[in-house]
């Protein structure tokens, strides 16, 4: 059975309908500049889109120079807001459903992630 993790803020920190999303989010990415070096990572804001958009478009656009030939792994990291513990948490989930579709998680990934690196260990 899938396991699909829905979305914790849509209509509170975003909009929830697909249309007015991807016509904010193109908003912010065209106002956003491009820079001319290629990004080996990028650091995002995450918290209300009409707080952190402006500045989240700026650390996406950068992702224009990324050669498009290439596959590229996406690794997401962020705080706990509910408790405080040691360590690293993470969800065992099939997808990560976003008012946009759904994204499919790479748990062979996680596993060798929580394996290799040694701050969890």
């Amino acid at each position: 059975m899938l396991t699909v993790r829905k979305p914790a803020v849509a209509n509170m920190f975003y909009t929830g309908d697909k249309e007015r999303l991807l016509y904010t989010i193109k908003n912010y990415l065209n106002k956003a500049p491009l820079y001319d070096y290629v990004p080996e990572g990028i650091v995002v804001p995450h918290a209300g889109y009409m707080y952190s958009g402006p500045v989240a478009a700026v650390s996406y656009k950068q992702l224009l120079n990324l050669d498009p030939n290439k596959h590229y792994k996406i690794l997401l990291i962020g705080p706990s807001h509910h408790v405080y513990f040691n360590g690293v948490s993470y969800g065992f989930y099939d997808y990560w459903e976003t008012p946009l579709g759904k994204v499919k998680v790479n748990k062979e990934m996680i596993i060798k992630f929580l394996k290799d690196i040694r701050i969890f260990h």
